[in-house]
């Protein structure tokens, strides 16, 4: 009996690798792997990473040279983008008012009223620059002139302030005669200056804007001839 049991479990085995050797699926034993408990992503070995006090110490410092560089030059910028804005805005005024002047029939005027004492402090925050549009009452005698609405600008203050932009001291402006008032560009009804022979350098007026901002001389000339045009000119 015993060597019947025998021979039927050696069958048994026989007949189960014929069914691995023959492919069979079904008969193929089912391998149990224990539960991953997580993925090694780096060995605890070996000397830490990180910096020492000394590499920090060393970016900081290269840091703080990039943004001081960089702020130096964003502040010239900045300082030459309100110096052009400025001498678009008075070569802009000085069109309007002749336009006005034109089509009112009556004589219009920019009063230049304060220039900087001190262009070439290089102190942004002390810029001045004041002027001012007026028009002619012709019914009054001697003739007298008021303040047009929004025509004031004001470098310094107010809604038209050009922070770092100044007005240079120009030459004494004798204005138009027998009009009585000084340091003015006045426009007659026709569009033309009725300034004073005097008042005109070179066939023209100029006033000059600086940028205090910039570490070195840098302007912008405002030069209007007779005729009442205007133009832009850089200067050093």
């Amino acid at each position: 009996m015993k060597s019947l049991r025998t021979e039927n479990s050696l069958q048994s085995v026989a007949a189960l690798s014929r069914g691995w050797s023959n492919g069979c699926s079904r008969c193929s034993p089912t391998i149990v792997r224990p539960p991953s408990r997580g993925t090694i992503l780096a060995t605890t070995g070996g000397a830490p990473s990180g910096f020492t006090l000394l590499e920090l110490l060393l970016v900081v410092a290269i840091m703080a040279v990039v943004v001081s560089i960089t702020a130096s030059d964003l502040s010239q910028l900045m300082g030459r983008y309100r110096l052009n804005g400025a001498a678009r805005e008075l070569a802009s005024v000085v069109q309007s008012c002749r336009i006005r002047a034109i089509s009112s029939n009556v004589e219009f005027a920019i009063v230049l009223v304060e220039s900087d004492p001190l262009p070439g402090n290089g102190d942004s925050r002390a810029n001045r620059g004041r002027y001012e549009v007026r028009v002619a009452d012709s019914t009054t005698s001697p003739v007298t002139w008021s303040a047009t609405t929004e025509g004031v600008f004001d470098y310094f203050a107010g809604p038209n302030d050009r922070r770092g932009v100044s007005i240079e001291a120009w030459a004494p402006l004798l204005g138009a005669p027998s009009y009585g008032l000084p340091d003015a560009v006045v426009f007659s009804p026709r569009g033309y200056l009725l300034n004073s022979a005097g008042d005109f350098t070179g066939g023209v007026i100029r006033v000059v804007l600086r940028n205090k901002s910039a570490g070195y001389v840098e302007r912008r000339i405002v030069r209007i001839d007779r005729g009442g045009n205007v133009r832009i000119a850089a200067g050093g």
